[in-house]
């Protein structure tokens, strides 16, 4: 079975910086990764108040 995991950037009401809504994503992917998962998937929600969308 293969197993991924999506991550969404979000910061619903702009409560956390910018880098911080980045470094807490990349450290959930370096935990996933150690736990085995294979994939790790950007989600593009665009126009939206709630996400960042990254390059």
């Amino acid at each position: 079975m293969h197993v991924g995991m999506a991550t969404i950037f979000q910061n619903p009401g702009r409560a956390a910086a910018d880098y911080q809504v980045y470094r807490n994503e990349l450290r959930l992917a370096d935990l996933v990764e150690a736990l085995g998962f294979e994939s790790i998937w950007a989600v593009e929600h665009h126009f939206g108040d709630y996400t960042m969308c990254p390059d």
